[in-house]
């Protein structure tokens, strides 16, 4: 479908392939003598294997490695960067484990950079400031932060990396208050292909912290970031009101969720998920969290209140506890590693209701017909974009500060024989969203991205000629170039 867009990673794939000969221990064996003492080096082989390094959160064109080594210093990261460099090893640096794009998959016998070890969470009150190692989850930051009187805006998953999700630009469900999370960063630590460790931000090397704020997986290894932490909102009191609806109030439902389009409040977001509940079958499920007082946000959400349920759950939270325990507390299931979860998305500039009503058949029928392929969602991130288009566009690398909601289609299913079925599906359908997303182009956030859509999809046209001066001056060897990568410098064509 967007094959033509997706040559330039072929050659990138292809060139990085043809690098690295099948590789064992003996090939690192110089590099681990000069690590610190802290350092650990695990192998495939090895009893504690998936214990001890950083599994994948979905196992669909998952990388493969034939070690990992996790460096307790940041000078061990310059140094395996170093060495891979020099020695064309394939390497991923690896924090929370949830990036599915399918590019990931050109990795294969590849080498393991786990910052498991850089969970560092540092909360400086009177600076209003939240810094973090490179290995930080989500769930690490949400009690220091609260304790402390303050929130950063983060995604919907507790188990997520902060800084995987915040070089892509970071949605969920307080952008409507405080931006995407690029808006509140402050500064990073990055070990670039060099292995020289250097700083970034509007103050010190200004050009490659605007491309770091978009795309900053492209440039190198963030070891340690500084966030602008905001004070706790409403005092850190969140409605939070839960729902599950039967199938047939589908087309109400996207009324319904329709008509907040254009007016969704700045505190307000609103999370859809459609799966299969081992209980009543296909459902729609509602996350309405509202960051303001109980009333106000009942009053807001009342047209789903108004809806006969399944079941319902409406209680008012404190902000540390949103995540795990919205939607149901679904967060932890989730969070399990381990499945086939193959993703596809797009982002809309409307919410067409006929597209989201024909695509609910289509997805319940699916669900219905085949018990294997249950694990499969179909999501809506509708959340408030006041404070993302706040921000002009040129401020950062992010190109799609115009999407309104984000579409998700992750199916999930137990064998690799439905894949070709199921990519046809989330190809047609991925068309049929796009023709009535409002917008004249695909645009898809990267951090979303099946890694198929092209650059213009991800990065936007505009956007890439500054990107790519980047990537050859900070990465002229090509060496991060696996998650939705920008190409090696001098093999871009679109």
């Amino acid at each position: 479908m967007w094959a033509s867009k997706s040559i330039s990673y072929g050659v990138t794939a292809l060139l990085l392939a043809l690098r690295t000969a099948a590789l064992n221990a003996s090939a690192i064996a110089p590099l681990i003598s000069q690590l610190s003492a802290g350092t650990q080096v695990f192998y495939p082989t090895d009893a504690n294997w998936t214990n001890e390094t950083v599994q994948r959160w979905t196992e669909f064109s998952a990388p493969t490695f034939f070690a990992s080594i996790k460096p307790t210093e940041v000078s061990d990261v310059q140094k395996i960067v170093t060495y891979a460099g020099l020695n064309s090893i394939q390497f991923l640096a690896s924090g929370g484990g949830h990036g599915y794009t399918t590019t990931y998959g050109v990795i294969q016998s590849g080498l393991e950079i786990d910052l498991t070890a850089f969970n560092s969470v540092v909360v400086n009150v009177p600076a209003s400031t939240l810094t973090v190692g490179g290995g930080t989850h989500f769930r690490d930051i949400f009690n220091p932060l609260y304790d402390a009187g303050k929130e950063l805006q983060t995604g919907s998953g507790s188990c997520v990396g902060v800084l995987g999700a915040t070089l892509g630009a970071g949605v969920g469900r307080y952008q409507g208050l405080h931006g995407l999370i690029i808006d509140s960063l402050l500064s990073v630590d990055v070990v670039i292909g060099n292995g020289s460790l250097i700083t970034a931000s509007k103050a010190e090397n200004p050009e490659l912290f605007w491309g770091i704020r978009g795309a900053g997986f492209n440039y190198g290894i963030v070891v340690e970031a500084t966030f602008e932490a905001h004070n706790l909102t409403n005092g850190g009191s969140v409605l939070n009101a839960d729902f599950k609806f039967a199938p047939s109030l589908n087309g109400t439902y996207f009324e319904i969720l329709k008509s907040f389009e254009g007016n969704l409040p700045a505190p307000l977001s609103l999370f859809t998920l459609v799966v299969y509940d081992d209980e009543f079958g296909p459902v729609i499920i509602l996350n309405a969290a509202y960051a303001g007082p109980e009333d106000e946000g009942l009053a807001i959400i009342q047209p789903f209140l108004d809806l006969p349920f399944l079941e319902r759950n409406i209680t008012q939270l404190t902000w540390n506890v949103l995540d795990t325990s919205a939607l149901f507390g679904l967060d932890a299931g989730f969070c399990i590693n381990g499945g086939l979860h193959n993703m596809w998305a797009l982002g809309v500039g409307t919410i067409d209701v006929p597209t989201h009503v024909a695509f609910f058949t289509v997805i319940v029928d699916f669900l219905n017909a085949n018990p294997d392929v249950r694990t499969t969602s179909y999501e809506v991130e509708f959340f408030a974009s006041e404070g993302i288009i706040a921000v002009p566009d040129d401020a950062t690398a992010y190109p799609h500060r115009d999407i309104i909601a984000h579409v998700m289609l992750t199916f999930g299913y137990a064998s690799d024989n439905r894949t070709e079925e199921v990519n046809q599906l989330a190809e047609t359908w991925i068309s049929n969203f796009n023709a009535t997303s409002g917008f004249d182009e695909l645009q898809v956030y990267v951090n979303y991205a099946h890694g198929t859509e092209g650059l213009d999809a991800m990065y936007g046209k505009r956007k890439l000629d500054r990107l790519l001066a980047l990537k050859a001056e900070y990465d002229p060897q090509g060496l991060f170039v696996f998650n939705n990568p920008l190409p090696i410098p001098g093999k871009y064509k679109n």
